[in-house]
This record gives C-alpha cells, sequence and structure tokens, in this order.
C-alpha cells in the first residue's frame, strides 16, 4: 500500500482542488504535483507504511470523544448491516 502525506493544503477557495493534480513517478518516489505550477502537494512518506499483515487491528474512540467532542451516532449492529448490504449491492453488479 502506498499512502500520501499532504504537504501544503490548497487554498480553501478551491472547490474541487485535487482536480488540479498530477501524479509524477511511481511506488516511494510517487508525487502529486500542482498541474498549473508544477509545485509539489502531496508525496509518499515512508513513516505511514504499516506491515503488509497485520494481526489484529483494534480502535479506542477516547482521544476522539475527549479532544473532539465526537460521539458515534451508529450502532453497531447498523453498522454491520450496512457493511452487508454494501457488500451485496456490489456483488450484484459486479456479477450483471
Amino acid at each position: 500500500f502506498v499512502f500520501f502525506l499532504m504537504i501544503r493544503r490548497p487554498p480553501r477557495s478551491t472547490l474541487f482542488p485535487y482536480t488540479t493534480l498530477f501524479r509524477s513517478g511511481e511506488g516511494v518516489n510517487t508525487k502529486g504535483m500542482n498541474k498549473k505550477s508544477g509545485e509539489v502537494l502531496v508525496e509518499v512518506s515512508p513513516e505511514f507504511y504499516r506491515p503488509a499483515e497485520v494481526e489484529i487491528l483494534v480502535g479506542n474512540p477516547a482521544k476522539a470523544v475527549e479532544k473532539l467532542g465526537w460521539a458515534s451516532r451508529t450502532k453497531f449492529e447498523d453498522l454491520v448491516g450496512i457493511m452487508v448490504e454494501a457488500d451485496m449491492r456490489r456483488l450484484e453488479r459486479d456479477l450483471r
């Protein structure tokens, strides 16, 4: 997997900021550049790589709750249902 790190945020007035990007390079040398200026806006950062096989992924929303006042609006059971429905729609589409 390749992850990108935002180097500089595009101006807030740009409605679709990523439509002006073009890709240069491959793999770890990939960069997203502004089409008009040639300025590098996004580049690969190995700092954000993770092993290809991760045994277990566990999340804890405590920091988001504490620092952002975030609260979940979707129950786990409902989330599972949403994910299953999306998988079923994708399968139906792919079988056509």
